[in-house]
């Protein structure tokens, strides 16, 4: 049985939308009722002017706006609106705004809550609704919110040549980490199956099983040690003194020539835990204004040598550094001695067991109980500015073998995503938790994006592209938001994160890290656009891009990165509704992109249902 059905109207034609509240509209200069008696043209794409014909309008186009609607009002996401230009008592002009779709249109109050007493009034009642059609041209997207178990829409294919993709995704919470939600499209019209159009999945490049064996993966060590550091802080109360600065050192001078540190060495131990840490003897190896890099004395001579160390501790302190505050901010200084400490161990190494490093393997951290001495037991923070590498292992010594080249580009894009992850906690926990709050502590998602931007700011792309093939390869089975450990995640969180850096700037990657909100309320904050309304910007951008499919609106592009040319192809999956039903599961928020086949010319009722929790969304892009 279908419930909670939302129909809209589907055509030729739409493109982009911008979220609205509640509405309503009663004139604000003549008091009476507007009533909508006509709308000419009747059809119009979007950025066309119609004009509204009715009676009741006032002088002020400020009080109103016009609200293009294909699934109805009862969801304000669904609705396009735009100010009207130019208004009489009898008629209004207005653009229509990008993203409309077939529907209706009606008018509401500007400021459906304004005046009264106390500041407050009663809503006013908007306008009667008119049918309206919006055709969908090439390179067009629609973005049909609803959040609805069950669609039905008419889909007009003028020629037998149009083209459509259907991007379905679900808005729902997951209950459970991997949970997924299972569609089906379908059409109730007969059509000929001889007639339709399915066209075949762009093959895998095969390379998949060699980006995953060459890329570093923390998994859930991540996202474990962000829930015990979030708990200590909770808790409201010092365990314990997690010891000093493991060397003495305030303002300038050179560091100790070796030092001793507490590094974390049991990955099924807890990162708070002091039997999950062993102490480790470290000789210095380079020194600058804001960096100290040690090597572990126990390294074996052929994993690195001295002037490779001398290259790393450059890198971070020219490039790395620069870039990375100049895009996210500053690091803390808890001791006082202005520097961040790198330490470059085989005990990282040793976290991915022998052999492990074929489905990934953990490449270097930060620990954020080293920023929280205070409220950790002793051996399990160092008290200053510090993060771990491993080390280049040729030969297989410490259980893998990672050849040098590849490990020292690994070992540089670990420096740039590790001190991301150390500047955020500056701002979110030090400064705006004071060091005792973990309520503005970034979401894993967005933590682990940026800090994969960071790579990508500072050169490092192989690591990134890897991820982002994944992604790609079965973007409905990655969550863009409710999760971050596994490789395909980060992949997605990389290509939305580099998508808004090209969209509003890169400037806004400071906004989202120097910000108390959280999650998708800090990214709608930093972009002013509704979570939902970027996520399928994003969504269609991705087809737009890596199918080579020219978009009508260049919010649909990519200005720093070839999809296309450097990356995996998108999965599509494909479908001839003629031959019958296609279903399939998709996770939270992931992007199932499903090519339509049902030829033409004919209209088509296609309807887009899913199981008991999901709440399904459509965007719709006509690609010729």
């Amino acid at each position: 049985m279908k419930v909670g059905k939302c129909n809209f109207r589907l055509v030729a034609a739409l493109c982009a939308a911008t979220l609205i509240a509640a509405s309503c509209s009663e004139d604000a200069g003549t008091g009476e009722q507007i009533v909508l008696t006509q709308i000419s043209p009747f059809s119009a794409g979007a950025g066309d002017t119609v004009t509204v014909s009715g009676r009741g309008f006032g002088a002020d186009p400020a009080a109103y706006r016009v609200a293009f609607s294909p699934v109805g009002y009862s969801k304000d996401e669904g609705s396009r609106c735009a100010a009207p230009f130019e208004i009489s008592g009898s008629t209004a002009r207005v653009v229509v705004p990008e993203g409309s779709y077939n529907g209706e249109v009606r008018f509401e109050s500007a400021a459906p809550f304004g005046g009264g007493i106390f500041g407050v009034g009663a809503p006013r009642i908007p306008s009667n609704e008119l049918d309206v059609e919006i055709p969908l041209g090439a390179g067009e997207a629609a973005k049909l919110f609803c959040a609805s178990i069950d669609y039905s829409f008419p889909l007009s294919y003028g020629t037998a040549l149009d083209e459509y993709v259907l991007i379905a995704f679900d808005s729902s919470v997951p209950i459970t980490a991997g949970m997924t939600t299972d569609y089906r499209v379908d059409t109730d019209d007969p059509c000929d199956a001889k007639d339709a159009s399915e066209r075949p999945e762009i093959p895998s490049t095969g390379r998949l099983d060699r980006v995953r064996a060459a890329v570093a993966d923390p998994g859930p060590f991540d996202r474990r040690k962000r829930e015990e550091i979030a708990r200590v802080l909770s808790a409201g109360a010092p365990a314990g003194d997690g010891g000093q600065a493991r060397y003495s050192r305030a303002g300038s001078g050179a560091a100790p020539p070796t030092a001793q540190f507490n590094v974390y060495g049991d990955i099924e131990g807890s990162t708070i835990d002091p039997e999950s840490y062993t102490t480790v003897t470290a000789n210095w190896a380079y020194e600058g204004e804001h960096t100290v890099l040690y090597l572990d004395a126990s390294t074996h001579p052929t994993c690195i040598t001295d002037l490779e160390l001398q290259q790393l501790g450059g890198l971070f302190e020219y490039q790395i550094y620069e870039t990375n505050t100049a895009a996210f901010g500053s690091p803390s200084d808890i001791n006082n001695d202005g520097k961040v400490v790198i330490l470059l161990t085989p005990v990282v190494n040793l976290l991915t067991p022998p052999g492990g490093a074929g489905e990934g393997f953990i490449a270097g951290f930060f620990m954020p109980g080293d920023l929280l001495p205070g409220l950790l037991p002793s051996g399990t923070s160092n008290g200053m500015e510090i993060y771990y590498s491993m080390v280049p292992d040729p030969n297989g010594i410490y259980g893998n073998t990672y050849e040098k080249p590849r490990a020292l580009d690994v070992i540089s894009g670990v420096m740039a995503h590790e001190f991301q992850h150390m500047i955020m906690f500056n701002y979110r926990v030090l400064i705006y938790g004071s060091g005792i709050s973990a309520a503005y502590m970034a979401e894993l998602w967005v933590d682990e994006g940026l800090a994969h931007i960071a790579e990508d700011l500072n050169g490092f792309d192989e690591s990134n592209i890897g991820r982002a093939d994944l992604f790609l390869a079965d973007p409905g089975k990655a969550t863009l938001i409710h999760g971050g450990d596994a490789l395909d995640e980060r992949g997605a969180s990389f290509l939305f994160f580099r998508y808004i850096g090209d969209r509003f700037g890169e400037d806004i990657y400071r906004r989202i890290v120097q910000s108390k909100k959280t999650g998708t309320a800090n990214i709608e904050s930093a972009t002013g656009v509704g979570f939902k309304e970027l996520f399928a910007d994003w969504a269609a951008t991705l087809y737009f891009e890596s199918r080579g499919v020219a978009p009508a609106d260049p919010k649909y592009r990519y200005t720093s990165i070839d999809l296309a040319g450097d990356f995996a192809p998108l999965r599509v999956r494909s479908t001839n509704l003629c031959a019958g039903p296609f279903m399939g599961a998709v996770e939270s928020m992931g992007p199932e992109f499903i090519a339509l086949g049902l030829g033409g010319p004919a209209l088509f009722d296609i309807d887009l249902t899913c199981s008991g929790y999901g709440r399904m969304n459509a965007v719709l892009l006509r690609t010729q």
